[in-house]
């Protein structure tokens, strides 16, 4: 698992390539009123990602769905991208099949499974590399999206700047000693709780999937403004007061009023005792900016695995979950 973290720099410049020689004929652009994103887990993780990213950006709304259904309004004048790793997600299957009677404009993503079986050949298809855990293939999973989105607005995201920095997200998680390390040791027993920004969302989401599915931890999310209008009221419980640990991640392009409502959120739970760890975005880019915290979130989930003494690649009650819904 190690070995594929450090592999994401690399595997971002495939995915681009496999991207660009894939021929994308969409209907005409101007005709499109919204797009759907349907993927779960790991690979609907990718299309969280692309709403944070495009949200400010995008004149028509991007919506993302993790039902067996679609929403009411999708019809001809939707463009809707099917994320799914294995292919076989029922949801996203289940999906296809809404939007193929909607008559809804289709692209799917995937490295093989039913899903490529019925719009290879007849939708745009994004044939991705197979071998990897859904979460562990982020990068074959967001760009194709990122890719077809691109064609539907004019601003520069830092794509430039997030291939040339890249790698040196990664190159701290190289030496023995690192801050990963330090917090899964400080997260070891204890339930993680990200908080995040509004603009990092999807990546204090990415923080708690990655936790539960690698380090078997319970961990939970939420974001500044909402989390000040109900979760803030439980600051002055005293329980589970040794079992939590809150992780802050705070976007550097905050507003002053967003910094200053986590900035005093931060003296709440610091006065009440309250244990947490704060990190901050970087990158002048907004697509490096989103990023730049999903690595120390990723390669803590590894070690917190080791602490905990369990196989981070296996999600064995996810399997059996599968075939019991099978069977």
């Amino acid at each position: 698992m190690f070995e594929i973290l450090f592999e994401f720099p690399k595997n971002f410049k495939e995915a681009k390539k496999i991207s660009e020689q894939t021929e994308i004929k969409l209907k005409s652009i101007s005709s499109i009123r919204n797009i759907v994103i349907s993927g779960m887990g790991g690979s609907g993780f990718s299309g969280d990602f692309i709403l944070s990213l495009f949200r400010d950006s995008i004149k028509i709304p991007i919506t993302i769905s993790k039902y067996y259904s679609l929403p009411e309004f999708v019809n001809d004048k939707t463009l809707l991208i099917l994320v799914s790793y294995s292919g076989n997600t029922e949801e996203v299957l289940s999906s296809l099949e809404d939007g193929i009677k909607r008559g809804a404009s289709i692209v799917a993503i995937s490295s093989d499974g039913r899903l490529e079986e019925f719009t290879k050949d007849k939708y745009i298809f994004f044939k991705i590399p197979s071998g990897y855990p859904p979460r562990m293939a982020l990068p074959f999973l967001f760009y194709p999206i990122y890719y077809t989105l691109k064609n539907f607005v004019e601003k520069d995201f830092g794509e430039e700047e997030f291939f040339d920095l890249l790698p040196s997200l990664y190159e701290p998680f190289k030496n023995k000693d690192n801050e990963a390390k330090r917090l899964a040791e400080t997260m070891y027993g204890k339930i993680p709780v990200v908080y995040s920004s509004f603009s990092l969302k999807p990546v204090a989401l990415r923080w708690k999937q990655e936790i539960n599915e690698n380090s078997k931890n319970p961990a939970y999310d939420q974001y500044f403004p909402e989390l000040n209008h109900n979760e803030t009221v439980s600051w002055d419980s005293n329980l589970f007061k040794e079992e939590l640990i809150f992780i802050i991640l705070r976007d550097q392009y905050d507003s002053e009023r967003m910094s200053k409502r986590i900035d005093v959120s931060k003296e709440f739970l610091k006065s009440r005792g309250w244990k947490f760890k704060e990190y901050r975005s970087s990158g002048r880019g907004k697509l490096l900016n989103l990023f730049s915290l999903i690595p120390l979130g990723d390669f803590t989930s590894i070690y917190l695995s080791l602490l905990n003494s369990v196989e981070a690649k296996p999600v064995k009650i996810i399997e059996e979950l599968k075939k019991r819904l099978k069977s």
